[in-house]
């Protein structure tokens, strides 16, 4: 009965003390896991606007935004997951294909909705040639926002009438 009621004295502080750790540690590492998102999003608003402004000082032509789009095409990795299914593959395919002068918003995000889920199955099956995937496919993007889209939203507000 002592080493029971030893035992018991030992045991309960302890996984007491291992309990509140584990509890603060999941509160780092998620406030960790916000930050870093945080980050990852600053960094693509910078490259988004980067790309914008070397697109309106003609530095960013239609020969860099088909450059991304072949290799973007060339590199179309196979469709093997829950969240990059062959749907979705075939989808990218159809944008890839599509002429991005052609390109609204919806096929941008279209493009970074799918990098999205290519990056979740890369993280998920630990695949490097995934996670940069996403991000050629994010640049494409943003490059045919940059020389395309944003021109073209531009002179619709210059022919618009003033208030």
């Amino acid at each position: 009965m002592d080493v029971l009621l030893y035992l018991l004295s030992t045991l309960i502080p302890t996984l007491s003390a291992i309990a509140s750790l584990a509890y603060w540690l999941g509160g780092k590492f998620a406030e960790m896991d916000g930050r870093l998102s945080r980050l990852e999003n600053a960094f693509a608003q910078f490259s988004d606007v980067l790309l914008t402004i070397l697109g309106s000082k003609g530095m960013l032509t239609d020969a860099e935004v088909m450059a991304l789009r072949g290799m973007a095409r060339s590199m179309v990795p196979a469709a093997r997951s829950k969240h990059y299914t062959e749907e979705v593959r075939r989808k990218l395919v159809e944008l890839l294909d599509k002429d991005p002068r052609e390109y609204g918003m919806s096929d941008t995000e279209e493009l970074e909705n799918i990098a999205e889920l290519i990056e979740e199955e890369g993280f998920e099956a630990k695949r490097r040639d995934l996670t940069r995937y996403s991000w050629i496919l994010r640049y494409y993007a943003m490059a045919v926002r940059a020389v395309y889209i944003y021109p073209r939203l531009s002179k619709q507000m210059e022919r618009a009438p003033a208030p």
